[in-house]
């Protein structure tokens, strides 16, 4: 059983987390960092990922399966669930897919949508070779409005953040799933996130 990696989340984005590949965690051919820090309203996240000149967005809009081309994602699980989570994704066009997420045999997904007026929003932005995502994650999108800031804190939270680089072929994690398979939903896997 491998240990379980950590991330340690402040108010300011100090503490860069680096993607390796799923399944074991090695070096990747395209660098991926990301950041999160938190405040009373939620939790933000910069994920500043290197690109080559393969990039592509498969859909547009909202609500769409991103994961078909390049895209970043973000597990959260506020009450260290591994049967449901929160999914987060953004395509390097800016399309979005945000979700609810029911995994009863902790690696099936069954995705269920959030309302785009759930208060998540996205900003993407791709200069000088890198591809910036930045994502402002409310609590209340998480069903966790009504708790303080220290309750919230003190909660076992689990994650994950991905990366699929379509034109490299790449599937990346900060967690490795240590699977026989890619797939982004061994929820066993997510890294503990702790609050200062």
């Amino acid at each position: 059983m491998q240990k379980r990696k950590q991330y340690i989340i402040g108010q300011e984005f100090k503490n860069a987390g680096k993607l390796g590949l799923v399944l074991q965690g090695e070096k990747p051919s395209l660098a991926t960092k990301f950041y999160f820090s938190y405040s009373k309203e939620g939790i933000q996240v910069r994920i500043e990922a290197e690109i080559d000149e393969t990039l592509r967005s498969a859909y547009e809009g909202s609500s769409v399966p991103v994961w078909h081309g390049d895209a970043v994602e973000i597990f959260l699980s506020p009450y260290a669930k591994e049967d449901w989570y929160y999914e987060f994704d953004f395509a390097p066009n800016g399309s979005y897919f945000w979700g609810h997420i029911f995994n009863p045999d902790k690696f099936t997904a069954y995705n269920h949508s959030l309302p785009g007026a759930c208060g998540v929003k996205g900003n993407v932005q791709i200069k000088d070779g890198v591809w910036t995502t930045e994502v402002f994650i409310p609590f209340s999108a998480m069903d966790l409005q009504g708790k303080s800031m220290e309750e919230i804190k003190g909660m076992p939270w689990r994650f994950n953040v991905y990366r699929i680089c379509d034109g490299a072929q790449e599937f990346c994690s900060f967690a490795p799933t240590y699977a026989d398979v890619i797939n982004f939903h061994v929820s066993t896997a997510f890294a503990d996130l702790i609050f200062e």
